[in-house]
């Protein structure tokens, strides 16, 4: 795993978005996330629509994970990640997605637990494991949206 202060450094930064709407944004700026289950980068290039994150209920507590999710599930996610081995590409499948968003989540919930202390850290602890893995639930089950639109697929094109 990545030494913690050098995540922090990239975990905090934010991409730069345009909002359409209530629900999806676009990258005007390069923007990346290191995988270490996927075991490269996640590239999310200018022009990258997406929904940050849809999952019901509990939306919106990881966007950084949504992006990560949202960018792996398109049909052309593998021209966008570059592996720190240098090598190909996985096969990018729902469940790897899924385990990447996981991931992704994990960390940035370790960092809001950095916050609370004592019981309000535990009580936090388990409110933060039952979203991620609520979530993780969701988007491993959730029909019709893995492989729907290229990586670079336009706002009126997935919001049609």
């Amino acid at each position: 795993m990545k030494a913690l202060n050098e995540w922090k450094a990239l975990a905090t930064e934010d991409p730069v978005v345009r909002e359409y709407d209530h629900k999806y944004v676009e990258f005007f700026c390069n923007f990346a996330i290191h995988s270490d289950v996927l075991g490269g980068w996640i590239i999310f290039p200018i022009r990258f629509v997406c929904d940050r994150e849809s999952t019901p209920f509990v939306k919106g507590t990881s966007i950084r994970g949504g992006y990560g999710h949202d960018l792996l599930c398109r049909t052309d996610a593998d021209k966008f990640i570059i592996m720190d081995n240098g090598g190909s590409v996985p096969k990018i499948t729902k469940k790897l997605a899924a385990d990447v968003y996981l991931e992704i989540m994990s960390r940035r919930y370790s960092l809001k637990l950095e916050t609370y202390s004592g019981i309000m850290k535990q009580i936090k602890r388990l409110d933060l494991f039952a979203r991620r893995y609520g979530k993780y639930g969701v988007v491993r089950v959730w029909p019709g949206y893995f492989h729907k639109f290229p990586v670079l697929a336009s706002y009126e094109e997935i919001a049609a």
